[in-house]
């Protein structure tokens, strides 16, 4: 078991140090170690968001206008609409006994279950007349409904555009709590990776999670932020727009897609770049006695290097005297 451990954990190394490798057993544990982080990180996201007062959502029910559509759909639109489903029902159900009775007097059934025809056409006509006057009278209160309706709308304008207005603040108010969280945090991280990668310290395997889970969340801040304030009419539009035809939306998700390797592509490209610099690779190189092309040991190269070939000195402008390329000043006489 403990054989089996150390080939999981250990580092194999095979040429310089900058050709050292994690073994799997690593990397379950920074990805293990990245994913606590993030679990930690929201839930820090989350109790400061319930630290701030949520916005109630307006009671539309006492604007005066929505009172009064309120009260005409309860006293009469909808008991019209019941009515007439009532109606609809007991007329269907007239015509099924006016069906039996004829296929009663076709069987000459001494005695009628439900009635004698007249009767029963009697019944259905009278259902019939309600149920136009009925249709009729809906007809003309939908005139009424859609102007009350209308009216509370635009009563209600107002008041949401004032709780979505103080639901930004509020996520931005979130927003600002969440950045003295996370902008330290990310710095810190950036900086610790940023140095362990540049001495080349072991404890890179702890920065690195740490690094990823501060961009993440960092990340994640920033899109809730702007996902709060964009206008919903420009999102809705839009969407509208993607899902006119199968070709536009094709269109659509390519351009999404392009999107977001633009942004978070280039994010990490930017990140990669500054990361894996050469001039700071060359550097680390040279401090563990190696080209800073290829990491040939310098003691095993005269003015060329063994390894790459790339020139390693030149002859000092002011002493004449041999001085590596890469000094910023001459070891031998100290100009530049």
């Amino acid at each position: 078991m403990c054989t089996f451990l150390r080939k999981f954990f250990s580092r194999q190394a095979q040429g310089t140090r900058d050709d050292l490798s994690y073994p799997f057993g690593i990397k379950v544990l920074m990805v293990f170690m990245t994913g606590v982080l993030l679990l930690l990180g929201e839930r820090a996201f989350q109790d400061l968001s319930d630290g701030i007062p949520w916005i109630e959502y307006p009671l539309l029910e006492n604007i005066p206008e929505v009172k009064e559509l309120r009260t005409f759909e309860q006293e009469e639109w909808w008991p019209l609409h019941e009515r007439i489903g009532v109606l609809e029902r007991s007329l269907s159900q007239r015509r099924g006994e006016y069906d039996s009775r004829l296929l009663e007097k076709i069987a000459r059934e001494p005695v009628s279950f439900y009635g004698g025809e007249e009767i029963i056409r009697g019944s259905i006509t009278e259902l019939e007349a309600d149920l136009a006057q009925s249709k009729r009278t809906l007809t003309e209160k939908e005139v009424l409904y859609k102007e009350l309706s209308d009216r509370a709308r635009d009563a209600e304008k107002p008041v949401l555009r004032a709780y979505e207005w103080k639901v930004k603040k509020r996520q931005a108010n979130v927003f600002a709590w969440e950045a003295l969280f996370w902008i330290p945090f990310f710095l810190l991280s950036l900086f610790w990776y940023s140095a362990s990668e540049r001495k080349n310290s072991a404890w890179l395997i702890a920065a690195l999670p740490c690094f990823i889970a501060a961009s993440i969340l960092a990340l994640q801040s920033v899109c809730v932020l702007l996902w709060s304030w964009i206008p919903k009419e420009l999102l809705e539009r839009l969407w509208e727009l993607l899902r006119a035809t199968l070709f536009t939306r094709v269109i659509g998700y390519y351009l999404f897609m392009a999107l977001a390797v633009l942004i978070l592509g280039g994010l990490t490209i930017l990140i990669f770049r500054w990361v894996m610099d050469p001039a700071r690779y060359g550097k680390r190189r040279i401090r563990h006695g190696g080209c800073p092309s290829c990491s040939y040991p310098l003691h095993l190269s005269a003015k060329f290097c063994g390894g790459c070939g790339k020139e390693l000195k030149k002859i000092c402008e002011h002493c004449k005297k041999e001085r590596y390329g890469w000094e910023e000043r001459c070891s031998e006489c100290g100009h530049d």
